[in-house]
C-alpha cells in the first residue's frame, strides 16, 4: 500500500514538473513578427507602403518609389531588398479607397516561393 502511494506521488510530481514548463505566456503577434525575419521585413514594407499612400494618396508605382519612402533608413532598405529577394510581388499604385473588401482582407503582396502574405492594413500572416 505504501509502495502504491509513493508511486502515485512520484507520478504526480513528474506530471507537475512536465506541465510547469507549459505555463509560459503565449507570444504576442509583434513578438512573433520580430522573431521571424520574413514577417518582420514584410511588416516594414507594409508600413512603408502605408506611409507612401498617406503622403501621395495612392500606393507607390514600383520598388524604387517604395525605396524613396525609406529614405536613408538602412533597416527599411534592407527589408525591401529581403522581400524582393524572396520573390514578392506587390500590388502597385493602389488607392485604399478602391479596396472594396477592406484593407485587412486584401492581400498587398505574396510570393510563389513563400507562404507569408502582407495585407493592405500592414498585417502579415504565414
Amino acid at each position: 500500500m505504501l509502495h502504491t502511494k509513493m508511486l502515485s506521488m512520484f507520478c504526480l510530481l513528474g506530471l507537475f514538473v512536465m506541465l510547469s514548463g507549459c505555463d509560459t505566456a503565449p507570444q504576442t503577434s509583434s513578438e512573433i513578427i520580430q522573431a521571424d525575419p520574413l514577417l518582420s521585413a514584410l511588416s516594414k514594407v507594409g508600413q512603408l507602403y502605408h506611409n507612401y499612400h498617406d503622403v501621395h494618396g495612392q500606393g507607390p508605382a514600383n520598388w524604387d518609389e517604395l525605396k524613396t519612402m525609406a529614405g536613408d533608413k538602412q533597416e527599411m532598405l534592407d527589408a525591401i531588398q529581403y522581400v524582393r529577394d524572396k520573390g514578392y510581388d506587390l500590388k502597385w499604385g493602389v488607392k485604399f479607397s478602391s479596396l472594396t473588401e477592406g484593407l485587412s482582407s486584401t492581400v498587398m503582396g505574396q510570393s510563389s516561393q513563400e507562404s507569408a502574405k502582407v495585407f493592405f492594413d500592414g498585417a502579415v500572416s504565414k
